[in-house]
């Protein structure tokens, strides 16, 4: 606006500079009106274009806010889609018409009993489709081996040799144990054992003999027909009163365990039943499952 103005006078001076015949102090009172109409004609173009600014500006604040407050609403619209979304994901629809669907993994942990049921770690019974020879006296934990397998042939020398030493022990443990039991094997065709030359490389002088010999290799074992049962199962067997040991299994236990008295001979029977074991005598004494102690080194059946 100052621009304009200057601009108004200066053509007013260039004009009373050209003009002939018109006395000088007229045109400088015309100047000074000019130039008071001009300043007074300024304030109202000032506030003209006041107006005009504070329009667009208001317009341009009123577009910013309208833009803020839609932002602002549309960010609660996506939070709230959001949310929904989340409610939807959390519910579950059942179909009522559709039955429930039981685990498809089998319970493997199973046992065979000693009357031929199949017993399941949970503790039920399911009957077996056909008799087995498996023998099984103690529950046994998972990962645990509970069973004997007996094959039929094996069963029929195990009754075999305890029958032969109920029916021809020697009355008495008069410390000739090894002497007794090898004949009682050897009489009924325990495992490859037939005659007394049997096994010629096994010493005989005392009990523990038959157990060194017999777990010195697999081969000794086959030798004799035998399987070895104490280390194969799951905990081992540590005492003679243990109830997975099969009637008519052969026990070998250490110098110094309850019922020796050698010291250094151990002592071999024929597990006749539970709690009855037969040597030279028919109640060779191992005391109870709470007292016994010792070591046992071996246990044996035919294959």
């Amino acid at each position: 606006m100052k621009g304009l103005k200057r601009l108004s006078i200066l053509m007013l001076l260039v004009s009373s500079i050209f003009m002939t015949g018109c006395d000088a102090t007229q045109i400088i009172d015309m100047i000074q009106k000019v130039a008071q109409g001009v300043q007074q004609a300024m304030p109202a173009i000032q506030n003209v274009v006041n107006t005009f600014a504070g329009i667009f500006g208001n317009n341009n604040n009123n577009a910013a806010a309208d833009n803020t407050q839609q932002a602002a609403q549309n960010a609660t619209n996506t939070a709230a889609v959001e949310d929904d979304k989340k409610e939807e994901a959390n519910v579950v629809t059942i179909d009522p018409n559709k039955e429930e669907v039981a685990s498809a993994t089998p319970n493997t942990n199973t046992a065979t009993g000693a009357t031929g049921n199949t017993i399941d770690a949970a503790g039920g019974t399911e009957a077996a489709d056909t008799p087995t020879t498996a023998v099984a006296t103690q529950t046994a934990a998972p990962n645990q081996t509970a069973t004997v397998e007996v094959s039929a042939a094996a069963k029929k020398q195990m009754d075999d040799v305890v029958a032969y030493a109920l029916a021809n022990h020697r009355g008495a443990s008069n410390g000739e144990c090894f002497n007794a039991v090898w004949g009682y094997l050897t009489k009924s065709g325990y495992g490859n054992l037939q005659a007394w030359g049997d096994l010629p490389a096994m010493q005989s002088g005392e009990a523990r003999h038959f157990a060194e010999y017999l777990n010195a290799s697999q081969r000794n074992l086959d030798e004799a027909g035998l399987k070895r049962l104490d280390t194969t199962l799951n905990p081992p067997i540590t005492s003679p009163h243990d109830p997975r040991i099969p009637k008519g299994a052969v026990i070998v236990v250490g110098p110094g365990s309850y019922g020796t008295n050698h010291a250094t001979a151990g002592d071999i029977v024929i597990k006749a039943a539970d709690g009855r074991f037969v040597n030279d005598g028919p109640n060779m004494d191992y005391g109870t499952s709470a007292n016994w102690y010792g070591k046992v080194l071996g246990v044996y059946i035919p294959k």
